[in-house]
């Protein structure tokens, strides 16, 4: 009895006010897919970058370890040098030529000291073939302890010196070893001796 009827496009603005919330609610799920896909793609990316980072942060640190080491092996051969030089130039220096012994006839080494400076190096000039098993190596008695100086190879620089510890009245040795070198010289192998 008191009904009224309901206006014009009420049930039209309804049904669109549906549609459009269905709507938002629709655009609402697709931005929250998009920002969550952002995000992972951003997660991902960060994690890459972050490894990338890690990475070249280990790769920095051992160049600059190289660079170091190059560093201190270039100043101890520029020391070399300098001392090769001092003892090939001073006066002071005294020149000691080396034979071998039966042995060894055909080995050759010039030593040379230099007192004043405390410095001594020898260049190999020749060393004969042994066999494969078989290698020279060189020693210096210095205050009464030997020292392994390493085993010497024919080089082709004949030029070459080769740094030995300077000692008062020290000695020099050169012996047959085994292929490897020994950690004691074998006295009954020696080809040459070096008085310095």
């Amino acid at each position: 009895l008191y009904a009224r009827k309901a206006p014009e496009g009420l049930k039209n603005r309804i049904t669109l006010s549906i549609r459009n919330q269905q709507a938002g609610r629709k655009r609402f799920m697709r931005y929250a897919v998009a920002a969550s896909i952002a995000m992972l793609f951003f997660a991902a990316s960060s994690v890459f970058f972050w490894n990338q980072n890690q990475h070249l942060q280990q790769e920095n640190a051992m160049v600059t370890d190289q660079i170091r080491v190059l560093e201190a092996d270039m100043k101890e051969q520029l020391e070399d040098v300098r001392n090769q030089f001092i003892v090939l130039n001073n006066p002071g220096t005294r020149k000691y030529m080396v034979n071998g012994n039966k042995k060894a006839q055909d080995l050759k080494a010039i030593a040379y000291v230099n007192p004043i400076k405390k410095l001594s190096y020898i260049n190999v000039r020749n060393l004969p073939q042994l066999p494969e098993d078989q290698c020279y190596q060189m020693w210096a008695e210095v205050n009464g302890s030997m020292v392994n100086l390493g085993i010497l190879k024919n080089i082709e620089d004949k030029d070459k010196l080769m740094a030995l510890p300077y000692g008062e009245k020290a000695v020099g040795y050169i012996t047959i070893e085994p292929k490897g070198g020994n950690h004691a010289p074998s006295v009954q192998n020696i080809v040459a001796n070096i008085k310095y």
